[in-house]
């Protein structure tokens, strides 16, 4: 199983440099808020939650409406949902490590039927 150990990126818009770093509590704040199961959510909205998440650590005081603000700062400076794909990229290695079980040994549960435990 992957380590849970994110890249520390930046980048610079409106003359002020943004460091994106995923925390596990940002990474679970942004599960709650449907980033990876909320299906009617918008490319949009799922990258401003996203680059939200990763400013959380280092802006600790930041909005939603605020990583929105980045966000469309960044479209005025002629930039493209695509400039913020090693982000979304990223973020979604982060959330694997973080919540999947690939490369698992043992599982957490087992399973124990009636018979089973009439035996014992």
């Amino acid at each position: 199983m992957e380590k849970f150990i994110p890249e520390i990126m930046e980048f610079t818009v409106d003359s002020k440099t943004h460091i994106v770093e995923f925390c596990r509590e940002s990474m679970k704040e942004a599960d709650s808020m449907g980033v990876t199961s909320n299906d009617s959510m918008g490319i949009y909205d799922r990258t401003a939650l996203i680059l939200y998440a990763g400013l959380k650590k280092n802006e600790p005081f930041i909005s939603m409406r605020r990583a929105k603000e980045i966000l469309d700062n960044a479209f005025e400076e002629g930039y493209s949902l695509d400039d913020f794909a090693e982000i979304v990229d990223e973020f979604t290695r982060c959330y694997k490590a973080l919540f999947t079980g690939e490369g698992k040994k043992k599982g957490l549960v087992t399973r124990r039927n009636a018979a089973a435990k009439a035996q014992k």
